[in-house]
Formats: structure tokens, C-alpha cells, sequence
């Protein structure tokens, strides 16, 4: 439940103001128009309920726990990284709103949920079987996925490192993404290798 929490949190702080200043980060002054970073914390919040949901029924081949674990704190390092930037471009952290702090207390809840879930033992042997084909599908979806955040985060207008306004908030979500595609296909390549 902590960890769902998290989500609805890192979720609804999607929808708020991030900063009183309007020309910092592509205006995330707005209240409920989520923009560029915005809509990254809220789609970190809707990974972090889908975790906790599989948490609350712990399926046998799947260990959410420590996805909760890697997602919070990479929801930590994002939300202060784009803390970070608003204190620098704006003159001092006095000037972020309180979706950003929404969102901090929702990655630190979803970090909780993690760590305060048990350890699970996983039997690959009970993993559900699927078709190959259907296996290589996921995959190139997933890294599809990845390859169209790089590309939102490289070419929209905050991402310039010459501004190096954002460049901490757009860096972390790339390694995120970069992360979790990692170790999701270093699970496949061992269950592969395991069968």
C-alpha cells in the first residue's frame, strides 16, 4: 500500500505546480498541463502502482520489490536533480512550488515500499512461458519505448546542455530508462539461458 501511495503521489504531482517562476524548465508553473518532467514523474508514478499492485499479490515468477527498490530510487535522483535546477536557475530552492515536493514524498514512499517488502527467492522454473516470438515483441517494444524517451528528452527545448538548465532532470530520466532496459534484458538473457 506504501508503495501505491508513492505512485498516486508521483502521479498527482504531475498535475501541479513545480515552480513559481514561468520561464523555468519549459513552465512547469502551470497547475494541470503536465509538461516535459511532469509528465516523466507521472509516468514513473504509474510504474510505481503497477509494482505495487503486483507487490500486494506477489505472483511466484516475479519479484516487484526490487523493481520498487531501482524505480524509487531513481524517482529520488530525478525529483532532486530537477529540484536542483530550479534552485540554480531561479535563485534558490524557495522558488519550487509543491508538486515537487509531492513528488519527493512520493519517490520516498515508493522507495519505502520497496525496501519494506520481503525478499523473494525467484524459481525461474514457475516463470509463464511464452512464445519467442512473443518474447523478441516485448523487447523491441520496450526498447522502442526507450528509444523514443531518449529522442523526446534529447530534442525538446529544455534539454540543451548549453542552458544546462534541465540537463540534470533530462540526464537522470534517460539513465532510468537506461537502467531498467538493462536489467529487464539482463533477466530475459538469463531466463533464456536457463531453459
Amino acid at each position: 500500500m506504501v508503495a501505491i501511495a508513492g505512485g498516486a503521489l508521483l502521479i498527482l504531482s504531475g498535475l501541479l505546480s513545480w515552480s513559481y517562476d514561468d520561464r523555468i524548465l519549459d513552465d512547469i508553473s502551470v497547475r494541470f498541463f503536465p509538461i516535459g518532467i511532469q509528465i516523466y514523474a507521472m509516468g514513473l508514478g504509474l510504474v510505481a502502482v503497477a509494482l505495487g499492485v503486483l507487490l500486494m499479490r506477489r505472483p511466484a515468477w516475479l519479484d516487484p520489490g526490487k523493481g520498487l527498490r531501482i524505480l524509487g530510487i531513481a524517482s529520488i535522483v530525478f525529483v532532486l536533480g530537477t529540484l536542483i535546477a530550479i534552485a540554480k536557475q531561479a535563485g534558490g530552492v524557495v522558488n519550487a512550488n509543491e508538486g515537487l515536493y509531492v513528488a519527493l514524498a512520493g519517490a520516498v514512499l515508493a522507495t519505502a515500499g520497496g525496501f519494506l517488502s520481503p525478499e523473494v527467492h525467484i524459481d525461474v522454473r514457475k516463470w509463464p512461458r511464452l512464445n519467442s516470438n512473443v518474447e523478441i515483441l516485448i523487447i523491441v517494444l520496450a526498447m522502442a519505448l526507450l528509444l523514443f524517451t531518449l529522442a523526446y528528452t534529447l530534442t525538446s527545448r529544455t534539454a540543451r546542455c548549453s542552458a544546462s538548465s534541465s540537463w540534470p532532470s533530462s540526464a537522470s530520466s534517460v539513465g532510468c530508462s537506461a537502467v531498467v532496459s538493462v536489467r529487464t534484458s539482463a533477466s530475459w538473457a538469463a531466463t533464456t539461458v536457463a531453459r
